[in-house]
């Protein structure tokens, strides 16, 4: 859940972004990108805490973590506005 989400605060395609970084960090990493013991203390690591840096054995996620890092960043502002699509450009679709 992104930090905005938490805080009760419009909600924009950046929530998603966030979301997208979380679910890819936990499967580079085999965890989260906050634990806790419980449910509050996680929330407010979301709110006040980076995650921790990516660390895996594979040499593939090193170009990864500067996206991650910028993906899962507290203010949504420093988020990517949106995540990439995975249609073609307009430009190369055939036309009917």
């Amino acid at each position: 859940m992104a930090p905005e989400q938490v805080a009760g605060l419009e909600l924009t395609p950046r929530c998603d972004v966030y979301s997208l970084a979380a679910v890819a960090y936990e499967m580079l990493t085999g965890r989260p990108p906050f634990q806790a013991n419980s449910i509050t203390a996680v929330i407010y690591r979301v709110m006040h805490e980076a995650a921790r840096r990516v660390r895996v054995e594979r040499h593939a996620a090193s170009p990864l973590r500067p996206g991650l890092r910028r993906a899962l960043a507290k203010e949504a502002g420093a988020r990517y506005a949106t995540a990439p699509s995975s249609s073609p450009p307009s430009s190369s679709r055939s036309s009917s």
